[in-house]
């Protein structure tokens, strides 16, 4: 009955939140410890992100938040390994979703990075590489924390942020597997005017 299958979804989505999490903690352990190995293969960018994106879609709904993506055409495979590549997706989606307020946006952007641009982050490198950014019209983060929030375990400290639940491992284990890529990672944020996270 409608009172049974309402225990059942709480219970499975409690489960799927845990599950996880534990998952989470057991990567961060296995890195910490050099135990960790990518599974390299070549697959499409743009079924990985349309994977990724569908995840997250049940939940932007729910807050009535646009999700949209945009993939260079010049990017068609890539390497890297599948499953963690769409975590990071994943984490960097879920946590634009968790701090975008209802009815705002949330856009991934895929491109192609010209010589110059890698000359201007720093990276000297024969292979082709790419910059993935996920924007949204969020809560923004404060100067103050910006410095904290690829760090174990810590999250912004604001109101919205306490009403939401984390545990504050979610970014730092994204930029622990795009560090293993051989990648970078950032952000660019102001508090009150939405964040991009971006990775190479």
């Amino acid at each position: 009955n409608e009172k049974q299958e309402r225990f059942i979804h709480h219970i499975y989505s409690s489960g799927k939140h845990l599950l996880h999490l534990i998952n989470n903690l057991l990567d961060l352990a296995k890195i910490e410890a050099g135990r960790f190995s990518l599974v390299y293969e070549e697959f499409r960018l743009s079924s990985a992100i349309e994977e990724a994106v569908s995840v997250v879609e049940p939940l932007a709904k729910k807050k009535e938040l646009s999700v949209s993506y945009k993939v260079d055409e010049a990017i068609g495979t890539v390497t890297a390994d599948k499953v963690k590549f769409k975590q990071i997706l994943y984490n960097l989606l879920s946590n634009a979703v968790k701090f975008t307020p209802e009815r705002g946006a949330i856009s991934l952007d895929a491109c192609l990075l010209t010589g110059q641009e890698c000359e201007a982050y720093g990276i000297n490198s024969s292979q082709k590489l790419m910059r993935i950014s996920v924007k949204d019209t969020g809560i923004g983060i404060s100067p103050e924390d910006m410095d904290k929030i690829f760090d174990e375990f810590e999250q912004a400290d604001s109101s919205f942020t306490r009403r939401h639940e984390g545990t504050g491992i979610g970014l730092s284990l994204t930029k622990k597997l795009v560090e293993l890529h051989g990648g970078l990672i950032w952000a660019e944020s102001a508090a009150g005017e939405g964040s991009t996270f971006s990775f190479i």
